[in-house]
């Protein structure tokens, strides 16, 4: 039989109180003997205790007062994040994280069985919190996106919906409990292609009990260790500064110079210094228009949302106070709220409902770029057979490309769907305003 959260409710109640003792109590790290750690070769990383800014969600129910059922479960990724010191250890991408729960053996449908549970926060937009994900089992990934505020659980599906999930044998995610190995490998390539960089993991080994009942009922009655681990999206050479960084490929990236200005700062690990974004990294940062997405790493590499690159406009403009009262209906983080107020207000954005973790692609980088100049016609349309006349960017990639922010990806295309990473965007902002 299939061994679910009977209770989410209940689960969930006795669940968050664990992981506030398993975040509040850890502090080495690696605080129990059944989780092992493999690094790349030549890598090592060791627990560094930092304050981070958490966001867990909260749990209720609606139930019928007349017969005590639960009509629906809530749960709800709201309030305030709370200070929490972590003694995370990063994890590179090609480490792998082994746990072992030597007593799992859901044989005998009853007693006490070890179960590893997964928690994830991740902070995707770079504002520093870091919002708890919530899983939903019946997608894959297992994952409720981290926009959404509230999610409503008929009773006959509280089976569905989790804030923790489990390591299978296969190591991937599942809420299947008796299909849970004795020992499981997870790689950090997998973890980071399911959640993204920047996300901080609570690896929590919980005790369990089993009751023998129809349907078998398990639920969490304690925990044995916990460990807080990083990921941080990057390779380990470009983590532990290479000595030969990568170079750029110029058939995929022309928009890049050949022999950039070396940057005066900051030294971020994964910004070399004849990378075709570093000037602009270190333009941005001493502008205050962004920030790395940890102490050592601007993750240039990594998607930049609508979120982002709105915000990122908004604080080159002089970060305009906006003359109209927020038209979205859905929760915005204080973040990026004043700069989608701007944008909607300059007419870059519509719509009651803001999309902050939508990807921005290369046509919505140079209209917005376009639009904060003023949307000045070009002087001739652009030469590229993906941009139709009619298109809607069609004038913004002409504009852009008039004004040496970009070039396109060869001398026919743009690539208009192509979806920018934080140095090309940070690069095509230093172009357009600094140059």
């Amino acid at each position: 039989m299939r061994k679910r959260l009977l209770s989410l409710a209940l689960a969930l109640a006795v669940c968050l109180s664990l992981a506030a003792s398993a975040l509040a109590a850890d502090k080495s790290g690696t605080s129990t003997d059944n989780i092992e750690i493999d690094f790349p070769d030549g890598y090592t990383s060791s627990a560094a205790d930092k304050t981070y800014k958490i966001r867990e969600v909260s749990a209720g129910a609606i139930t019928d007062k007349t017969t005590n059922t639960v009509l629906a479960s809530i749960i709800a990724r709201t309030g305030e994040p709370a200070d929490i010191e972590l003694p995370a250890v990063a994890l590179p991408l090609g480490t792998s994280i082994t746990i072992k729960t030597p007593r799992t053996d859901w044989a005998n449908k009853e007693g006490i069985v070890d179960v590893a549970a997964i928690r994830a926060y991740s902070d995707p937009d770079g504002d520093g919190v870091y919002d708890q994900w919530i899983f939903d089992f019946k997608n894959d990934p297992p994952l409720v996106p981290l926009t959404e505020e509230k999610v409503f659980i008929k009773a006959d599906n509280v089976s569905q919906y989790s804030y923790q999930a489990y390591p299978a044998a296969d190591g991937a995610l599942t809420g299947v409990l008796d299909k849970l190995p004795a020992s499981v490998t997870l790689t950090s390539d997998y973890l980071t292609e399911v959640f993204g960089a920047n996300t901080l993991l609570l690896v929590d080994l919980q005790v369990w009990t089993v009751v023998a009942s129809e349907p078998v009922t398990a639920f969490p009655s304690g925990t044995s260790g916990a460990a807080v681990y990083l990921l941080t999206g990057e390779t380990a050479e470009a983590a532990g500064k290479p000595e030969t960084p990568d170079e750029p490929d110029a058939s995929a990236e022309p928009d890049e110079p050949e022999k950039p200005a070396k940057p005066a700062a900051p030294a971020f690990t994964d910004v070399p210094d004849d990378a075709y974004y570093a000037a602009p990294v270190a333009w941005a940062v001493e502008n205050e228009i962004t920030t790395g997405t940890s102490d050592t790493a601007f993750s240039p590499k990594q998607d930049c949302t609508n979120a982002q690159i709105l915000t990122f406009l908004w604080r080159a403009c002089g970060k305009p106070e906006p003359t109209i009262d927020n038209p979205f209906t859905n929760k915005i983080s204080d973040t990026y709220l004043q700069a989608a107020v701007w944008a909607y207000e300059k007419g870059m954005v519509s719509g009651n409902t803001f999309n902050a973790s939508e990807l921005c692609t290369r046509a919505m980088a140079m209209t917005y770029i376009w639009q904060s100049a003023g949307s000045p016609a070009p002087g001739e349309s652009a030469a590229f057979t993906d941009v139709p006349a009619d298109a809607a960017y069609a004038q913004a990639v002409a504009w852009a490309v008039e004004q040496d922010v970009t070039t396109g990806t060869s001398q026919t295309e743009f690539s208009p769907d192509g979806v920018c990473s934080r140095g090309q965007i940070v690069t095509f902002l230093h172009r357009a305003l600094a140059e």
